[in-house]
Formats: structure tokens, C-alpha cells, sequence
């Protein structure tokens, strides 16, 4: 899976494995940063506030990878997650109505979308579907 890619990529390293984090502590401020879905507005205001600016102070070593909501989105963003990313197109539609002129109107239409063959490997390689995948 990519997490044993990513592992084996730590290892390889020496990295830590809460790697990029400083710290399993750090770590796991991250995590719950992520999953009390709280905004970047808020995010920003915890890590830029007198609590989080003291701990960084008294422990450097311990939580020193991020300091506002930027430097901890970039952070996340080193994660290995999954092969299959969006990708964003634009296509030009024609539509029924006419302008001043009498020519058909155009718009130009934003598509999001991902590669069907990556999705396919993300999903096999998830390992909590292990044995609960059925080809035809």
C-alpha cells in the first residue's frame, strides 16, 4: 500500500515514524486538529495563540514542524494518501440560446475528475478491504 511504501521510505531515511511531524506529541495535535474539522480561520488562531506559541517555545524539539494553518497544511500535504488525485478540465458547450447577434451562446464548464485505473488501485490496495473484494 502506499503507507508501506511511505514506512519503507522512513525507514530507508531514518526518519521518525510520525515523520514529517517532530514528535508522536506533535503528531498527534495534527490528528486532532484534523478530526475536530475545526476552519483554517480557527486552526490558524490555535497555532498563532499564546497556548501553541508557549509550547513551541518551551518545547522546540517536540513541536516545531508547524506554527499558523499554512505550515500545517503543508505538513498534511506530505502524507501519502491516495495514487488517484483530482485534475480539473474546462469544455466549451453550446447551448440552445442565441445572443444580440443571433450566434448560439458558449460556456466554458469546469470538470473535476480522476483516473478510473488509480481509483481501481487505490481501492485494492486499501487494506481494510482485504478479503472483501469480489472480482467478476
Amino acid at each position: 500500500t502506499a503507507f508501506q511504501t511511505f514506512r519503507a521510505v522512513q525507514l530507508q531515511r531514518g526518519q521518525s515514524p510520525w515523520a514529517p511531524f517532530t514528535s508522536a506529541e506533535e503528531w498527534e495535535l495534527a490528528r486532532w486538529i484534523h478530526a475536530t474539522g475545526i476552519t483554517q480561520r480557527a486552526t490558524d488562531d490555535f497555532l498563532c495563540g499564546p497556548m501553541a506559541t508557549q509550547c513551541r517555545a518551551m518545547f522546540p524539539s517536540v513541536y516545531g514542524s508547524f506554527h499558523n494553518n499554512k505550515s500545517y497544511l503543508s505538513h498534511i500535504d506530505k502524507l501519502p494518501g491516495p495514487k488517484a488525485s483530482w485534475s480539473w478540465s474546462e469544455i466549451t458547450v453550446q447551448g440552445n440560446a442565441r445572443d444580440a447577434h443571433g450566434w448560439l451562446m458558449k460556456e466554458v464548464l469546469p470538470i473535476y475528475h480522476r483516473n478510473p485505473v488509480d481509483i481501481v488501485e487505490d481501492l485494492i490496495s486499501y487494506t481494510p478491504f482485504d478479503g472483501h473484494i469480489a472480482y467478476a
